[in-house]
């Protein structure tokens, strides 16, 4: 073999190593990181979410009270409204404020 192979094979070798070890190193991070597998995984950010009781006062909702890890591409936010009027006391209704699409959903809890 001559010392031109070696030097292709070494190459090819390290670019394949590269490949796998990148990704492998970041994927325990938390959550979507550049050049892991998961790096796109976080294109949408996290809706605020204000409680609004009886007297009108509103408090933003932390959805890390809530929620373990959200991924922020899957939209759960219709099934995500109706847990939180059950596991927030005294809430009226809940407010859904996503600024990346302009959008405000009022969602009222029942009773």
């Amino acid at each position: 073999m001559t010392r031109r192979h070696i030097l292709i094979l070494l190459t090819i070798g390290i670019a394949l190593t590269l490949q796998f070890l990148v990704p492998i190193l970041q994927y325990p991070n938390d959550g979507a990181n550049r050049w892991g597998w998961q790096m796109y995984s976080r294109e949408n950010p996290n809706p605020d979410i204000y409680a609004i009781d009886n007297t009108g006062q509103r408090d933003e909702v932390d959805l890390a009270d809530h929620l373990f890890h959200r991924r922020g591409e899957i939209r759960i936010d219709d099934h995500l409204l109706v847990q939180l009027c059950d596991r927030i006391d005294k809430v009226k209704a809940l407010e859904l404020v996503r600024e990346a699409d302009d959008e405000v959903v009022v969602h009222q809890c029942p009773g």
